[in-house]
């Protein structure tokens, strides 16, 4: 009897220890995707902007899709897209709808996982330019432009410098940092003449008001001369060094209407004339020999404008003496494009830079600051002109520099409160979704 109860109750105990280990079931954590960046938005196919980000992973294996979300400076968010399989997303037609919204992607595992986007709100905005509000620095020694009527100075950089001349061309001044200046010191026979200065094949040339002296900035130099019947070997420091008493550097030299730019490995000068007129355009390969047999061509003169060299073109861009761009692949034959900038805005007085594979229109004639840009050289986009940090301003000097657009000074015309020259420093780089104005 007891052998039968022990046995009972054994078995007892080996069912309950069954039930027990049948109700356990050994369950795996989920875990949520990886951390991704989001790349910020590019151009995408033709215009229509596109969204990018990196592919996140999941720990799991679990396959990923993401949904796409704007968030509002006060945190509302609105999801625009949900389930992408990809890693981009056209944004084409919510510009209107969104407005000025940071963006985020959200990777899901479809079990409850989650990871979103790393964030950068400065280079997801969907705006081409985003400004801060400081310029670089707010006075420098000279101004480029003269007021009403005036004309900006020269800018360009070379040897890791930006050189840039005062409104009347008689000083020029160098800055490595485009905060700090310092006056360039130009050749002594130049007296007080107005100096025009170029860099073409790796040097620095100075040319005399009237276009026929011309100079180059040389380095220490070792030469041999004739010493008391001995041959000796001597050191020439760095300084301007005379290339030409008779050059015939194209006139007027003093006008502004002449832009000058580098075109196919020759420096071109060239203006626009009046409808019905010939216009005409220099070029040398040496700085001294100026020719311009076979130069002559139609190109409307279009005062204020800019020349700049693009996708292999020459462009006119805006002005007031013609509604129209030009634009030319050998600086004689030239093709009239699209209206500036729209059918209704033009501007004048700007200046003009090729950067991040654009073309740049900066600021000039009109009240807003607007500062355009172009793939092509015929479709123009307005920037936000809400977050340009300085008021509109006509006479500015841009230039690229250390991967950055810096724009110098201007003139304030429209304003009655302010009135006035500028003096000031801004600068502007590429940052992931476009460009933004940096402290």
């Amino acid at each position: 009897m007891k052998i039968y109860r022990l046995i009972g109750t054994t078995m007892i105990l080996v069912l309950l220890s069954c039930s027990k280990n049948d109700d356990t079931i050994e369950t795996n954590e989920n875990k949520a995707p990886i951390t991704f960046e989001l790349l910020g938005i590019n151009e995408g196919d033709g215009q229509k902007p596109l969204l990018t980000w990196e592919a996140s992973t999941d720990p799991d294996g679990d396959p990923l899709t993401y949904d796409v979300i704007a968030e509002n400076e006060d945190g509302i968010s609105k999801v625009v897209a949900k389930n992408i399989a990809g890693t981009s997303f056209e944004l084409d037609g919510l510009v209107n709808s969104i407005g000025e919204y940071s963006w985020k992607v959200v990777a899901k595992d479809g079990k409850g996982g989650q990871m979103v986007s790393k964030i950068n709100k400065e280079c997801t905005k969907f705006n081409t330019l985003i400004f801060s509000k400081t310029a670089l620095t707010k006075r420098t020694p000279f101004s480029v432009a003269k007021g009403s009527g005036g004309a900006s100075g020269g800018i360009f950089v070379f040897d890791s410098k930006i050189y840039t001349s005062g409104a009347d061309k008689r000083e020029w001044w160098q800055s490595t940092n485009g905060s700090a200046w310092s006056k360039v010191n130009l050749p002594e026979d130049l007296g007080t003449d107005q100096a025009k200065l170029l860099t073409f094949k790796n040097k620095l040339w100075c040319i005399s008001g009237d276009g026929k002296i011309v100079w180059y900035w040389g380095g220490y130099e070792i030469y041999w001369a004739w010493e008391y019947g001995e041959l000796k070997q001597k050191t020439r420091a760095p300084g301007w060094r005379l290339v030409s008493r008779s050059a015939n550097f194209p006139p007027p030299y003093s006008s502004d209407d002449y832009k000058i730019v580098i075109f196919k490995d020759k420096i071109w000068s060239i203006r626009g004339t009046s409808v019905g007129n010939v216009g005409k355009a220099w070029r040398s390969t040496d700085m001294v020999n100026w020719t311009t047999h076979g130069l002559l061509f139609r190109l409307p003169y279009s005062e204020g404008s800019t020349l700049s060299v693009f996708n292999g073109r020459l462009w006119q861009i805006g002005g007031i003496g013609t509604r129209y761009r030009w634009s030319s692949n050998d600086g004689i034959n030239w093709r009239r494009e699209g209206l500036d900038f729209s059918s209704t805005r033009r501007t004048a007085w700007h200046s003009s830079v090729v950067y991040d594979n654009k073309l740049w229109a900066i600021t000039g004639w009109g009240i807003d600051g607007d500062i355009w840009w172009s793939s092509d050289g015929n479709r123009w986009n307005l920037t936000n002109k809400n977050e340009v940090p300085f008021k509109g301003r006509v006479l500015t000097s841009s230039v690229v520099f250390n991967n950055k657009v810096f724009v110098v000074g201007g003139y304030v015309w429209y304003d009655d409160e302010d009135t006035s020259i500028k003096t000031d420093v801004w600068t502007m780089k590429k940052c992931s979704s476009g460009l933004r104005f940096e402290l």
